[in-house]
């Protein structure tokens, strides 16, 4: 009880008293009991992980990893990489392949194959021809390194098999050569010939039998189902690779070297023998009369 009776009745009764007593008086009663106390704080966290994530992320990373990866990427980048890459590679390649091809490919030689001279020795001085090897292809492609009023490509075998390969040269007697099917090889060589050695103009003759005969010039008359006139002094480029209609010369041998010493290419990077005319926009709307005597530009 208070020392002495208050001057007098208060208005209301005083609140319950508190649980305990505090510390030290308090200057005049509180209007309300204050409430029970917390409990104490626990001396670790709780063991289950709480109901939903935090609204904050915790002020450290954990000390070891997650046991399973999240189900898609975070919204910021981690602040280190993995600390070593995988054991294996993956399964799958890249999604794209990468800019820009190498350069020469393994094994390759930057000189075209095609290109290799017959008429030209290891150090690219000019030397003769011993001889030249022809694959009969049955084509009519006409590409080749010489001038176009030096070869002459008249008619046309058809893909004809077997054929027969006849050649002359400067007016003298018709050599037969060989029977040939398409993909098959025949050579001549500078020894059939008077003097031992190709004159300027050498002209090969398919016929589908033996016998036939023809004139000898640029301008020569063909009596068979295809004739073929070019240069072969070396006056003129004889390459490995030019083409004649129905043959393609395959090799040769010269005074210095054999073509097996041209280099080997890869063929993405051989350039075509001869640039293609470039065709016609559109059809004329008719024939013309007659045919002209010569190929448009």
């Amino acid at each position: 009880p208070s020392s002495a009776p208050s001057a007098g009745p208060t208005d209301g009764p005083t609140n319950s008293p508190s649980d305990a007593p505090t510390d030290s008086p308090i200057a005049s009663p509180t209007n309300e009991p204050t409430s029970s106390p917390s409990a104490a704080p626990t001396g670790s966290p709780s063991e289950a992980p709480s109901g939903g994530p935090t609204d904050a992320p915790s002020a450290a990373p954990s000390e070891a990893p997650t046991s399973a990866p999240s189900s898609g990427p975070t919204d910021q980048d981690t602040h280190a990489p993995t600390s070593a890459p995988t054991a294996e590679p993956t399964g799958m390649p890249t999604q794209a392949p990468v800019e820009a091809p190498t350069g020469v490919p393994t094994g390759c030689d930057e000189v075209p194959a095609s290109r290799c001279n017959a008429c030209v020795d290891g150090e690219g001085d000019k030397t003769k021809v011993v001889s030249l090897t022809f694959e009969y292809t049955g084509g009519a492609s006409v590409a080749h390194s010489q001038d176009s009023d030096k070869v002459t490509v008249t008619g046309s075998t058809g893909g004809v098999e077997p054929i027969t390969v006849d050649v002359l040269q400067d007016g003298a007697s018709v050599l037969h050569v060989a029977a040939v099917n398409i993909g098959d090889t025949f050579t001549i060589t500078a020894d059939m010939f008077d003097g031992d050695k190709f004159e300027s103009e050498t002209v090969i003759v398919f016929e589908q039998f033996e016998g036939r005969g023809m004139s000898s010039s640029v301008s020569f008359v063909c009596d068979g189902l295809a004739c073929v006139a070019f240069h072969t002094s070396c006056s003129q480029p004889v390459n490995v690779g030019d083409s004649f209609g129905a043959i393609e010369i395959s090799g040769f041998v010269n005074n210095d070297r054999t073509s097996s010493a041209c280099p080997v290419l890869c063929p993405s990077q051989a350039p075509t023998l001869s640039p293609t005319r470039q065709p016609t926009t559109a059809p004329t709307s008719a024939p013309t009369g007659s045919p002209s005597g010569e190929p448009t530009e």
